[in-house]
Formats: C-alpha cells, structure tokens, sequence
C-alpha cells in the first residue's frame, strides 16, 4: 500500500467510527441506523487493511520470548531474576494457610 493511501486511511477510519456511532446512537430512524451500520463495517474494513499491511505487520518485532517480556526486553515479574512467586516458603513447600484449599476441617470434601 502506498504511503499517501495508508496516511489517508489513518484519517478517514476513526472519522467512520465517531460518525456511525452518532449515527447508530442519536438517531433513531431506520435510514441513519443502515447508514450507521455501513459506517460501521467501512471502519472495520479500513482498520483491517490497515492491520495487515505488510510495513504494519513486518514492524513489530515480538516473537516468542519477546513477547513475555514485552517491547522493552525487561523481565517480567516473577522471571528469570524478578521475585518468587512460588507462594510458598523457600524450597516450594507451602506455608500455613496454604496447601490443599479444597477439603474442610476433618477432611470432608468442600
């Protein structure tokens, strides 16, 4: 897609939403809301094509561990040199309060 097509569809698909949304939600006649609809469905087209256009789609960069660590490389909490999130005490084993949740006092099943 050309640059100047891409810069157009920029502009033009936000004003379809903000216009077929008016259109849906103020006016209650049957021709605004056909036209709100088609509006609607326009701004789902442009922002599709301007998805999938290739510069879009080739830019991001996030594969894989990427993506777990986000845009920034910084390691999310609870990786690789962020804190424990075991739950428990060191080594894993739980501590009081914790463990098997699901039976009562006694055994029985809750």
């Amino acid at each position: 897609m050309s640059p100047a097509r891409e810069r157009r569809l920029r502009r033009v698909t936000p004003v379809l939403l903000v216009v077929g949304v008016l259109l849906m939600v103020v006016f209650d006649r049957t021709l605004t809301l056909l036209a709100g609809v088609a509006l609607m469905l326009a701004f789902v087209v442009c922002g599709t094509f301007l998805i999938a256009a290739p510069g879009f789609l080739d830019g991001d960069g996030l594969d894989g561990e990427d993506v777990a660590r986000g845009a920034t490389g910084e390691d999310a909490p609870g990786e690789a040199g962020g804190e424990d999130r075991s739950g428990g005490a060191p080594g894993g084993t739980p501590t009081a309060g914790e463990g098997d949740r699901g039976s009562a006092p006694g055994g029985a099943s809750v």
